[in-house]
């Protein structure tokens, strides 16, 4: 929606792939999802050359997260930040804080709980809908957390397919190394997007159609690989620059 309130415009979503170097390896852009722009990309990479992709939280979802297995790339990526608020804005303890048993089937909630299988949905593959649990106790009405966790008379969490690919993701972000390691995706993918901002004003997609804001989007891309590869030429290590790049294209 336009700001001054005078309808809307198209909006697009990009993804790219940048390497150690700052070099974008790939783009796509899709009309209305990151996680589908990335999907070709995914596709794309060979999991021999490429070993390890640090991703944004935004990216954290089963189907990402089984597309690089299955390429048999390790992924590092985030969860999303959860403000732990419910459609009627009560504050509510978010899923992250309740500990799935996998032998029983259930889990158990922070004040010791255990919550079982309530409802069961089988999916809607033309949808894209996918199959899900449901997870209920009703020993809320005496939980000294009640006020913070629900405002019903039971509290439910949900359990979708692939929800222990998330919460292995979750495990392994927990370690200082994998930490240290995603620090530096900082510096790799960060700088693309300020450069085509500040530097060759991509503020906006000029051109209309997503066919047209693709080619606008490489265009641009290939101009700021351009650019890196001058400034490496200037320090007079092209040769090897070029050789890297050989390697992840």
């Amino acid at each position: 929606k336009l700001k001054n309130g005078r309808g809307s415009r198209p909006a697009y979503q990009a993804a790219v792939l940048a390497n150690e170097a700052r070099v974008v390896v790939d783009a796509q852009v899709h009309s209305t999802s990151e996680q589908a722009a990335l999907a070709p990309q995914i596709e794309r990479l060979d999991g021999t050359q490429t070993k390890e992709l640090l991703l944004d939280a935004g990216f954290n979802t089963y189907e990402v997260l089984e597309q690089a297995l299955e390429k048999e790339i390790s992924v590092l990526c985030p969860e999303q930040a959860e403000d732990g608020r419910s459609d009627a804005g009560a504050q509510r303890i978010p899923l992250r804080e309740f500990r799935y048993v996998e032998d029983g089937d259930y889990y158990v909630c922070p004040a010791g709980e255990r919550l079982d299988p309530w409802r069961r949905y089988a999916g809607n593959p033309a949808t894209g809908q996918r199959a899900y649990v449901q997870y209920a106790t009703t020993a809320c009405r005496g939980c000294e957390r009640r006020a913070q966790c629900t405002r019903g008379e039971v509290r439910t969490v949900q359990r979708g397919v692939g929800q222990e690919l998330q919460e292995a993701m979750r495990a392994v972000m927990a370690q200082p190394r994998a930490r240290r390691v995603f620090a530096q995706r900082k510096a790799m993918v960060e700088p693309v997007f300020s450069h085509l901002r500040e530097r060759q004003g991509l503020n906006r997609f000029r051109r209309r159609g997503l066919p047209g804001v693709r080619l606008e989007f490489r265009l641009h891309l290939m101009a700021y690989n351009l650019g890196r590869a001058l400034a490496h030429a200037r320090r007079g290590n092209a040769g090897r620059f070029l050789r890297r790049c050989s390697l992840l294209v």
